[in-house]
């Protein structure tokens, strides 16, 4: 009343300010600009309730009349005092024995009254808050309810074959062994089924799964809905993180290799380039499409000889011969000690990369690159079963020397007289027939990559995010190209003159004195020159030929793009290719 009486205000306005500022601070006497919200105090209450009582973002905006977002972000900036975070405070917040519990409770009710967003801020605001906001949400209530022995119609339900494949490859074993933490909503299996049953589906990249009903989708993996992009999205990313997705990888080939009847004796390696339209900077490849060079990355992949992906790397463009060498200490890693039979094209035929798998413990099997050698015998027929039919082949059978590996078999296959390409392998045992037609199942790799990528949308780039370092990449050195300019040069200049004593020496002339005077100039023109071309090729030796380009441009950058959590899509997108693949075999069968 005083208060009131003091200001010549109402005593009744003066008590609504009251409470105002004992509800929501100072900020509450401070009049609302712009927009009106999009939900009140009451409207916010509501959304908290229906969060705690376990409904989706998505149930709890169209139950009050807003949008995605605006739930995402209100939950976002809530402040949840569990009893993990009173602990933390009474551990840290401890001033003369006492805990500042009241500070906690005051904090908590500030963020339950903080502002909602207008509709106008939904629109602007950024997919960052958005991802978080959901992922927040996902995670503010208990795990999602797993489906058992229930009925549920989906419209997916033929994607429910593929988990025949799962089961007998031991993937539910591979990735129950994948870390999870309690308050998700999404374990980690969970989201790599996500993902993986999302690609079978035809989405070829994570952004298509906005497109799949989230019931239905989710029913095939035994949950009651799929994750949203906005929650599978950033759990992708975080799980990669967390994980080594070249070892799940491996994990799972293991696991599927364990479970055949018969070990594959024969893989294929070739890499696949991906060409980059973006402004960074990264290293060019060839491009065998384009025929040109391009910015881009190179995916290699190994296949056993039924088509299955097993092992596969990310990186920089260059040869099969240096790319191909990961992937295989990969596939070590998974067969153990057994020899096995690597197939490859000529971009791996380079007797260093022979050398390198015979000490590795691989056999090889390849096409010798152009231009072909003379064959040292004579052809002869050898066959091999197809299908339990005879196929015969008119080949050359030798074994030739190579430098740096040894003895190596030559096999130069025939065809109306000719000669038409030569094999070379370590397979010194096996008929010649056995093994070209061994070499032409590598084309089962080549289909692998357009399957993939026509499919399951290898070629995507999953993480915008880039390393940048110096460029050190050896380039032609400027300043040699200008001490060999020079000195061709002075070797021209040496020419001209040689030529030019020659012609003054075999001249006639009815002057001699004049003619020889012309001789000495000349001679001693050539003495200087000579010694001008001796010391330029002097200077020419210890220039290098190459230097790192960041020598010759400080500001030179390369970047590189951050490929473990394209990883772990990659990862899915095999695995989604096998499930596949084998489903088709059976209902071929």
């Amino acid at each position: 009343m005083e208060v009131a009486q003091l200001f010549g205000l109402r005593h009744e306005y003066v008590s609504r300010l009251c409470k105002r500022a004992r509800e929501e601070g100072s900020a509450g006497l401070v009049g609302e600009r712009g927009r009106p919200r999009a939900l009140d105090a009451a409207g916010v209450s509501r959304a908290y309730a229906r969060s705690d009582a376990g409904h989706s973002g998505a149930e709890i905006a169209r139950e009050l009349g807003v949008s995605e977002a605006t739930i995402s972000r209100l939950l976002a900036r809530r402040s949840r005092v569990s009893l993990e975070q009173l602990a933390l405070v009474e551990q840290s917040g401890v001033v003369d024995g006492e805990t500042k519990l009241e500070e906690v409770a005051d904090a908590a009710r500030c963020g339950e009254l903080a502002e909602t967003p207008s509709a106008g801020e939904t629109a602007e605001a950024s997919a960052d808050e958005d991802e978080q906001g959901d992922e927040e949400a996902a995670s503010s209530h208990a795990r999602l309810e797993v489906i058992e022995d229930v009925l549920r119609e989906t419209r997916y339900a033929g994607a429910m074959l593929l988990h025949g494949f799962l089961d007998r490859a031991g993937a539910s074993t591979v990735l129950a062994a994948l870390s999870s933490p309690g308050s998700r909503a999404y374990g980690a299996a969970s989201v790599v089924l996500s993902a993986t049953f999302a690609f079978a589906l035809g989405s070829s990249s994570t952004e298509g799964t906005k497109h799949l009903l989230t019931r239905d989708a989710g029913a095939v993996i035994g949950l009651s809905r799929l994750p949203h992009l906005r929650t599978l999205r950033p759990r992708l990313s975080a799980l990669a993180d967390g994980i080594d997705p070249l070892a799940l990888q491996c994990a799972l080939a293991k696991a599927m290799l364990d479970a055949d009847e018969e070990a594959p004796e024969v893989f294929f390696v070739d890499d696949h380039f991906v060409a980059y339209a973006g402004a960074a900077p990264l290293r060019k490849g060839w491009n065998t499409r384009r025929r040109h060079a391009e910015a881009g990355r190179d995916d290699t992949v190994i296949v056993d000889e039924t088509w299955r992906a097993i092992c596969f790397s990310s990186g920089p463009p260059s040869g099969l011969s240096t790319t191909m060498l990961a992937p295989l200490a990969q596939l070590r890693s998974v067969i153990g000690e057994r020899r096995v039979m690597i197939g490859f094209d000529r971009g791996g035929a380079y007797p260093k990369v022979f050398a390198e798998l015979i000490r590795r413990g691989f056999d090889f099997v390849t096409y010798r690159r152009a231009p072909l050698t003379t064959p040292g015998v004579a052809p002869s027929r050898s066959w091999t079963l197809v299908d339990g039919t005879r196929r015969y082949l008119s080949v050359a059978d030798e074994t030739v020397p190579m430098e740096g590996v040894g003895e190596v078999r030559q096999i130069s296959v025939y065809e109306d007289g000719k000669l038409v390409l030569q094999i070379l392998t370590s397979d010194k045992e096996s008929s010649a027939a056995f093994l070209a037609r061994r070499l032409v199942n590598r084309w089962r790799i080549e289909n692998t990559f357009k399957y993939l990528e026509d499919h399951h949308g290898i070629h995507w780039l999953c993480d915008y995010e880039m390393d940048l370092r110096p460029d050190t990449t050896a380039v032609a050195n400027p300043k040699r190209s200008a001490a060999r300019a020079e000195l061709k040069e002075k070797e021209a200049a040496v020419a001209a003159l040689e030529r030019a004593i020659g012609a003054t020496a075999t001249s006639l002339s009815d002057d001699i004195a004049e003619t020889n005077r012309e001789l000495h100039r000349l001679q001693d023109e050539l003495a200087i020159a000579r010694h001008e071309r001796d010391s330029a090729r002097e200077a020419l030796r210890p220039v290098p030929a190459k230097v790192p380009r960041n020598e010759i441009d400080p500001s030179a950058k390369v970047a590189s793009p951050r490929l473990h959590r394209r990883a772990l899509q990659m990862v899915c997108r095999l695995l989604a290719y096998n499930a596949e693949l084998d489903l088709a075999r059976s209902l071929n069968a």
